[in-house]
């Protein structure tokens, strides 16, 4: 069972991924911003620690959550998230806060919410 749910949790942050991905070649955003930001999303789907953190949230956390999370574990900046997504930059900080609640017991979550 445990290797179902996280065959199905892969398959889920693979498609966000690749939605992410998406928005980011379809955004404003500098082309050598967006350049480094895909090269950093295309390296996220094999990070080991990241998975565990989203599996260990996967019922707390929903798919446009687990979108900025990606953003904020790439250290994407605020300005580019802003404009990716069509939002006030003082939203982003308010997700931020608001993953931060959600994830506060989670082990790592720390490190994707600097």
């Amino acid at each position: 069972m445990t290797s179902n749910r996280r065959h199905i949790s892969n398959h889920i942050v693979k498609a966000i991924v690749n939605k992410l991905e998406d928005v980011i070649s379809s955004s404003q955003i500098v082309p050598e911003c967006k350049a480094f930001y895909q090269e950093k999303l295309a390296r996220l789907c094999e990070n080991d620690n990241l998975q565990e953190i989203l599996n260990l949230a996967e019922n707390r956390i929903t798919p446009t959550d687990m979108k900025y999370l990606l953003c904020f574990y790439m250290n994407m900046e605020v300005q580019h998230i802003s404009q990716m997504f069509n939002i006030e930059i003082s939203s982003v900080y308010t997700v931020r806060y608001r993953l931060r609640k959600k994830l506060k017991d989670e082990n790592g979550s720390d490190l994707i919410l600097l």
